[in-house]
């Protein structure tokens, strides 16, 4: 079972689930505001930033069942 990116404890009891598909986003914060950047293409043209890999860790195994 993969895990989900902001849950790695993949635990199916309390609603582990599929990995998200990865995303990258650019927040600018200057005299016109903030604003966000988050096409992929964008961010690699402009600031040469980009997803690299997209492998997530294996889960790890609840070990503590202090929900039992």
């Amino acid at each position: 079972m993969k895990s989900n990116s902001e849950q790695f404890m993949g635990d199916s009891e309390t609603g582990g689930r599929e990995a998200s598909e990865p995303y990258i986003t650019v927040t600018i914060v200057d005299d016109r505001g903030m604003r966000v950047i988050n096409d992929k293409d964008d961010i690699a043209k402009d600031y040469d930033a980009k997803i690299i890999t997209d492998i997530y860790d294996e889960p790890v195994e609840n070990s503590f069942k202090i929900f039992n």
